[in-house]
């Protein structure tokens, strides 16, 4: 009996993240997506910026060069290092169990409303009492309107 061999293609699953360029080239997190493995982890938020995947340096990256170490095997484990208010905070998330077809990881425009110059560093005092959280996030959606470059997995 004659056999043919398939090649074997595996397949990759992510932890539920989409991500920006900063107008610095920093990768920052836009959004941590609902029901996805680092949401239910719970540690990172928007405007955290990636600094390390699984102890590969993420500074100066691009999102197309970090994506591939973000994301893996179905159900393994992968460590986030990220930069939030000058401390850096490790972070091991099970990948899920798939990934979204590349549709997912296209360009976005920018959302109305997001209209920022530049990006900002937070400190550990909030602007005019604001939670600092809040400010983060909104740091997160103004730097995606000047880099609209995107990554979702």
């Amino acid at each position: 009996a004659r056999r043919s061999r398939l090649p074997r293609v595996m397949s990759r699953a992510g932890v539920g993240l989409s991500l920006v360029e900063g107008a610095r080239g920093e990768l920052i997190v836009e959004r941590v997506n609902p029901g996805g493995p680092a949401a239910l982890e719970g540690s990172i938020r928007p405007g955290d910026q990636i600094v390390g995947v699984n102890g590969v340096p993420a500074i100066g990256m691009k999102i197309k060069d970090v994506a591939p170490h973000i994301t893996g095997p179905p159900l393994t484990l992968v460590e986030i290092i990220v930069l939030r208010q000058g401390f850096q905070i490790p972070v091991r998330i099970q990948r899920g169990s798939t990934v979204p077809p590349p549709a997912a990881q296209t360009q976005r425009p920018p959302t109305a409303g997001s209209q920022y110059k530049g990006s900002q560093r937070l400190g550990g005092e909030s602007a005019a009492g604001r939670d600092p959280r809040a400010l983060a996030a909104e740091a997160a959606m103004k730097r995606q309107a000047e880099a609209p470059k995107g990554f979702s997995d």
